[in-house]
């Protein structure tokens, strides 16, 4: 009996959040497309200040401890026309979970292969027009940050989001010039390429 009242609450509260949060009371904007296409990439050197999170600009000078991270993020186009609005039941106490236009990610591409290249001397090891992924690791969702080549062997998945963050893992040594190129390749041949600003990572 008492596992017949369980369950008779817990339909009765599921009902409830099921009718408050339905696709035409949920309140849920159309999903117009359900993945995207890759068509380029772009980025942004990113620093921490008082403020919050803030773009570097070209020539700006910072401190290599208040550098935060190097966004790389996709330009993409959306695609697979979806008419009906995305949402969830089973989230933080049954509330309504929107989702937004290529919430499936990419549809037919995989990141095969990232490339970054320094464009100065970076230290003894790293001159100018060297590969430098070993100086970097992506952080991407709540799993952390993670090396290149760990990140590319475990990512066996289509591409989910449409951005990822490199962090640099120590400053310049012979020049503190700092700009790089990375060269992004995926499993459906596509090739981008794109350097960021200059800007002068210095350390106190």
């Amino acid at each position: 009996m008492k596992t017949k009242k369980i369950l008779l609450a817990l339909i009765l509260i599921i009902g409830i959040n099921f009718q408050n949060c339905s696709p035409f009371n949920c309140d849920c904007p159309p999903v117009d497309y359900e993945y995207f296409d890759i068509n380029g990439i772009d980025m942004r050197i990113t620093k921490r200040t008082e403020n919050g999170i803030e773009n570097v600009s070209e020539d700006e000078v910072v401190n290599f401890s208040d550098l935060y991270y190097i966004e790389l993020f996709y330009n993409i186009d959306y695609i697979s026309h979806n008419t009906y609005p995305k949402f969830s039941l089973i989230n933080s106490a049954f509330a309504c979970s929107c989702a937004d236009n290529g919430y499936k990610g990419s549809k037919n591409e995989k990141l095969d292969r990232i490339t970054i290249i320094t464009l100065n001397d970076f230290d003894s090891n790293y001159l100018a027009n060297d590969t430098i992924n070993n100086l970097f690791e992506i952080g991407y969702t709540e799993v952390g940050a993670t090396s290149i080549d760990k990140y590319l062997d475990k990512d066996t998945t289509f591409i989910d989001g449409s951005r990822m963050d490199l962090y640099l893992q120590k400053a310049p040594e012979l020049d503190e010039n700092f700009k790089i190129k990375i060269i992004v390749e995926l499993s459906t041949n596509e090739i981008y390429e794109k350097e960021s600003s200059q800007i002068k990572i210095i350390e106190n």
